[in-house]
């Protein structure tokens, strides 16, 4: 006990000495303020993952998190015993089919995801020396610094920080990105890969860290959840696209040609990839196997029913609407069943009073729409979440697995809420 407490604590000094480097960079000077925000938000951060981990290892009685700690913790404990072991284990994945009572989650889910999600909690094990909190802690820094790099991001580009801020204090995503969980590493890899896209985009910056990142990003959610790939490519190739387009110098030329190409890659790495994607590579088999609601939650079809029937085309796609809007605000208040969906009523029914709120006010004033600067990012964020909001909503059948999934996508659905908001608010003053 006193050995895990011990490499939690020097876990959290490890993390605070890299987060005091960071904030000696020129970004930082005598900008104290963004200083006090980033400790405030990564102690929020930690503590929420402290208490994550510490309701998956005593309350909830286990979970995805505590199997890919075990396995993982299993693994790198070769490291130690004998290395030649663990880095054959550790490199090549057909090393791990070992006796069954060998790892608790591999042992009857071995899928490429669940797989590489333990291939990337392995170096945090070692790190950690094994201990679950420190572990934790650790996958839930590595989230942390995706939406970060976000805030700074949109702190860059919006001159209306002070709204913003709120994206580092969405409750469900510091909660679903608190611990080992394939959520964490995604959400990482999405906001990274988004600020690294912004580079090249926006501030037209072609340095070689940028393409780095991009690759890294790409090949972790290859690795893990490829599918998200299909609501980022449109949204991503829509935003190059305005952007190209909005050049007044060859934008009649740019654009169609930089579209070409795009649809080309697009379609190349689509069947690269189109037998890790599962039911989200086959639309006929989407269509079959969908999920439709009732009142307000997914109903989940027996086996038999999905071999014996038919769903016309027409109820699946009249209900991809009711599903993409369950996805981002169902459960409402007065729907939840257990504590964590209670808390997730309440962050949903704030989150659809402060949309319809916008919304409604920015009917009324459509020049605070048309005075926004970076258009074309913003309206990336509403493609991509809702596109991945329908496939969520299509293809998963568990609110408890939505819960989790969202978390890829609420920031940036967020986004453009706060950036109207702000700026009707900065037409009002």
């Amino acid at each position: 006990m006193i050995f895990k407490i011990g490499s939690l604590i020097i876990s959290l000094v490890m993390i605070f000495t890299i987060t005091f480097i960071y904030t000696k960079q020129k970004t930082f000077k005598k900008n104290s303020i963004r200083v006090s925000l980033l400790y405030t938000a990564l102690i929020v951060k930690l503590i929420i993952s402290f208490l994550f981990s510490y309701y998956y290892m005593n309350i909830s009685s286990g979970g995805d998190t505590i199997n890919y700690h075990n396995d993982a913790s299993a693994i790198a404990q070769f490291f130690w015993n004998d290395p030649v072991i663990f880095f054959e284990l550790f490199l090549n994945s057909e090393a791990w089919k070992v006796p069954m009572d060998a790892f608790t989650y591999l042992s009857y889910n071995s899928n490429s995801a669940v797989v590489n999600t333990i291939r990337l909690t392995i170096p945090f094990e070692l790190i950690s020396f094994g201990g679950f909190y420190s572990t934790s802690i650790w996958v839930s820094f590595i989230a942390f610094t995706g939406i970060w790099k976000i805030y700074e991001l949109l702190s860059n580009w919006f001159n209306y920080s002070n709204v913003l801020i709120l994206i580092l204090f969405i409750p469900s995503v510091l909660f679903w990105t608190g611990g080992i969980l394939k959520d964490s590493y995604i959400l990482a890899a999405v906001c990274w890969l988004i600020y690294a896209v912004a580079q090249f985009v926006g501030n037209a910056e072609y340095k070689l860290k940028y393409i780095l990142i991009s690759v890294l990003s790409l090949i972790i959610i290859l690795a893990i959840k490829p599918y998200i790939l299909l609501a980022l490519i449109p949204g991503i190739v829509t935003w190059v696209c305005l952007e190209a387009l909005s050049n007044k110098k060859y934008k009649l030329i740019r654009g169609p040609i930089f579209l070409f190409f795009t649809l080309l890659i697009i379609g190349v790495i689509f069947r690269i990839i189109q037998n890790d994607l599962g039911i989200y590579g086959d639309y006929d088999n989407l269509v079959n196997v969908s999920k439709t609601l009732k009142k307000g939650y997914l109903e989940t079809y027996q086996e038999s029913i999905i071999q014996n029937s038919q769903i016309r085309l027409q109820q699946i796609e009249s209900n991809v609407l009711n599903s993409t809007f369950s996805v981002i605000y169902k459960p409402l208040i007065g729907e939840s069943w257990n504590l964590p969906s209670l808390l997730a009523s309440l962050e949903n029914t704030l989150l659809l009073i402060f949309t319809l709120y916008v919304l409604l006010r920015s009917l009324f004033n459509p020049k605070s729409y048309m005075l926004l600067k970076r258009k074309s990012f913003l309206i990336f964020c509403i493609l991509y979440s809702i596109l991945l909001a329908a496939g969520i909503g299509m293809g998963v059948g568990n609110y408890g697995a939505i819960f989790r999934f969202k978390s890829a996508f609420l920031i940036f659905l967020l986004i453009p809420i706060l950036v109207l908001y702000s700026k009707m608010i900065q037409r009002n003053s």
